[in-house]
């Protein structure tokens, strides 16, 4: 079961998010020639899976469902971390 008030102040924080992602990169778009609503439409994708990834977490029962998926999710990132090292300059940038 969703959480409602958790739920309504994540919704704030995503729109809130949306309209900054918005309104502040006129300058990047012009810098970088793409369309005015650029970063916008991907801010939205994202959030869009995002919201939809909460509604299906929530949905799901805890004691059966999450210590699968948990260890999975770790194993998954754990991966990731351990080969960034060897990836392409292209994939990975490094900070500094």
């Amino acid at each position: 079961m969703i959480d409602k008030p958790l739920f309504g102040a994540t919704i704030i924080l995503l729109l809130m998010g949306l309209l900054m992602s918005y309104s502040l990169s006129a300058y990047t778009v012009i810098q970088h020639g793409f369309s005015d609503t650029h970063f916008f439409i991907r801010q939205l994708i994202a959030v869009s899976i995002g919201v939809s990834l909460i509604i299906i977490l929530s949905k799901l029962d805890p004691d059966r469902w999450f210590k699968p998926i948990g260890v999975v999710i770790f194993l998954l990132f754990l991966f990731i971390l351990l080969i960034m090292p060897f990836l392409s300059d292209n994939l990975v940038r490094s900070v500094g």
